[in-house]
């Protein structure tokens, strides 16, 4: 698990490359919700999507290409720009990582 670094900033966008793919992670605030787009290797893959805490943020598995990415956040609150860093953190997954989580909840 890689915990990708974000700025304390209602408005953000990250390049990162993680296992040999680019990912350019847009994130964006509207009043009081965070939301994120993803871009894979030069392709819209996540179009705005609501960041809700505790659940793979790409949904379906064909649009991944080697991980996905997740929010943790103490006390089950949604991600929010303020606490960044802090008590939300976002985190990225290889597909390795996400097989054992899988295995362990069956």
């Amino acid at each position: 698990m890689y915990e990708i670094l974000l700025e304390v900033l209602p408005n953000q966008e990250i390049n990162v490359m993680l296992d040999n793919v680019e990912y350019i992670l847009t994130i964006q605030t509207i009043k009081d919700m965070t939301i994120i787009s993803i871009t894979r290797d030069n392709e819209i893959i996540l179009t705005s999507q609501k960041c809700v805490p505790f659940i793979l943020l790409i949904n379906y598995k064909y649009l991944t290409k080697g991980g996905n990415f997740i929010f943790d956040c103490q006390d089950s609150e949604y991600p929010f720009w303020t606490k960044f860093g802090e008590k939300h953190r976002l985190y990225y997954l290889s597909d390795e990582e996400l097989q054992e989580l899988q295995e362990n909840v069956n």
